[in-house]
């Protein structure tokens, strides 16, 4: 999605060459990095990232669920919205179930307002504009929108590593993900997971996060012992051990 004249995968093709090592986020990343780049697999390391650390101390805090962010319940979404991050793919899917329509609504959480253009795919949908809020504001009131959610969803067709699955998991909200790049390597077994270019599988996965309160709360359980393995610290101590055997 870079332009030609900006030369951003040139410059990164010299930046790669040029290093002793490279560290990646991901191990899809990694793959991508030695595919397209023809980097051999000895000069490259996935060390994945790890959660804020503000997050981190606002999922344990007791009272961020007493102010409610929302009148009625909702799925999440956070983000960008634009290209491969496949929002419209995931209205399609919501559209397409009355129960997912009927019991919830949708919360955008970042991204910018809503265009002119996601106004009017929202219209041709059929789904009434009160059904879909869009908000930006800070970290305390993200950590809300974590806890407070029937679950998020995270339709994107590729991410280096995905910040908002780790993030909601460690609120202990479900998560429903694409089961593409690297998402799989942030969510493991505690997410439900889809081919994000099936509408009819993604909507098919909403729904049962929509229904299946015993399936939401092992998600909840799950996502919050997955959240936990990714630690700045760990991230640390992986880079200093790449610095060492590469001096």
């Amino acid at each position: 999605q870079f332009s030609a004249p900006m030369r951003t995968s040139a410059a990164k093709r010299r930046s790669v060459n040029h290093a002793d090592h490279v560290i990646c986020i991901s191990e899809s990343t990694r793959q991508d990095l030695m595919s397209q780049f023809n980097v051999p697999a000895s000069k490259v390391t996935a060390i994945p990232l790890g959660l804020s650390s503000t997050l981190a101390a606002l999922a344990n805090d007791s009272t961020i669920n007493e102010v409610p962010i929302h009148d009625r319940p909702y799925l999440l979404y956070v983000g960008q919205r634009g290209g491969y991050k496949n929002f419209n793919a995931m209205l399609r899917a919501y559209a397409s179930r009355p129960e997912l329509y009927s019991e919830l609504d949708i919360l955008c959480f970042g991204g910018g307002k809503l265009t002119s253009y996601e106004v009017d795919f929202i219209k041709k949908l059929g789904i009434k504009s009160e059904k879909i809020c869009q908000i930006s504001s800070d970290d305390i009131m993200l950590a809300r929108a974590y806890s407070q959610a029937q679950f998020l969803i995270y339709p994107s067709l590729y991410e280096g590593f995905g910040f908002p699955p780790l993030e909601a998991m460690a609120f202990g909200c479900p998560v429903a993900c694409g089961n593409t790049s690297s998402l799989p390597e942030v969510v493991g077994e505690a997410a439900v997971t889809f081919n994000a270019l099936d509408d009819g599988e993604m909507a098919f996965s909403m729904a049962a996060l929509a229904s299946d309160a015993a399936l939401r709360e092992r998600c909840r359980k799950d996502g919050r012992i997955r959240a936990s393995e990714f630690t700045w610290k760990r991230t640390a101590e992986l880079t200093r051990d790449v610095y060492a055997r590469t001096s």
